[in-house]
């Protein structure tokens, strides 16, 4: 969501999202006006929630996997496009489906990950390690 709206979608002026200003709109501010029952808002989480469905189908199909997180800033108040998608897979796609759930890490989840899996690397495997191309690749991206 990031704020934005797409070019030549309008929220109607009844809708609890007509009063929060472009800037300060996110996906909690949608998934609250959902929560209250704001039909603008309920009808984004359905198009997310199916959007969320086919992709997570799409994942278990290609790599196999029984569990899809998400994870991010979204984390901590995606469940009720989570319960939705889930009903979506469960009802348009055959079994098994994979299980939704969202990251109790939040915002900081990709980070973390980031970090254990340099962290493993290192762990395993500490005499292949040099820190001199940290500093090589450092400099690159400057």
């Amino acid at each position: 969501m990031g704020g934005g709206r797409q070019p030549g979608r309008k929220i109607p002026p009844g809708s609890i999202l007509a009063g929060i200003r472009q800037e300060r709109l996110s996906a909690e501010a949608v998934f609250d006006a959902a929560a209250a029952g704001d039909v603008t808002a309920l009808g984004i989480v359905d198009r997310l929630a199916e959007r969320l469905a086919r992709i997570a189908h799409v994942l278990a199909s290609l790599l196999d996997v029984e569990k899809v997180i998400i994870a991010g800033a979204v984390a901590a108040a995606v469940e009720p496009v989570l319960k939705k998608a889930a009903a979506v897979l469960a009802e348009k796609f055959e079994a098994p489906v994979p299980a939704l759930a969202a990251s109790a890490l939040g915002a900081d989840g990709v980070v973390l990950g980031a970090l254990e899996c340099g962290l493993s690397t290192i762990r395993s495997q500490p005499l292949t390690f040099d820190p001199h191309l940290l500093e090589q690749h450092r400099g690159a991206l400057s």
